[in-house]
């Protein structure tokens, strides 16, 4: 039994780091902005683009997971456009007065952009 858990703990690491992977390769982000929003290093996010299992218990999986969604929302709002999806977020917004790359590098910013985009979802 203990084994098939730390079996399947690792095949969801695995998911986590390709799917972080892929959202910064469809953002166009740098090793250095994605490792500012999950709180870990370049190194470490070199590592995970070469197959390394990001736990999702940890603090870098969690932020992980919300940027997932970040990314998921900009996806579902722009249909899957992914220049419009860069462009929203790194350009300035009049709601946040800031850049939405920006904000979403601590923990209450980026709560704060998750909370608009599901409401903009809403409306959509």
């Amino acid at each position: 039994m203990g084994l098939r858990n730390k079996k399947s703990e690792l095949s969801a690491g695995l998911v986590l780091s390709k799917a972080l992977i892929s959202v910064q390769i469809h953002l166009g982000l740098t090793q250095k902005e994605l490792s500012q929003i999950i709180h870990a290093s370049p190194a470490t996010v070199c590592r995970l683009a070469k197959g390394l299992a990001m736990s999702p218990d940890s603090a870098e999986g969690q932020f992980a997971m919300y940027f997932i969604r970040v990314y998921r929302s900009l996806s579902a709002l722009f249909d899957g456009q992914d220049a419009l999806a860069r462009a929203w977020l790194i350009n300035h917004n009049t709601y946040f007065e800031s850049k939405p790359i920006d904000l979403i590098k601590n923990i209450d910013g980026l709560s704060q952009v998750l909370i608009y985009l599901d409401a903009m979802r809403g409306l959509a």
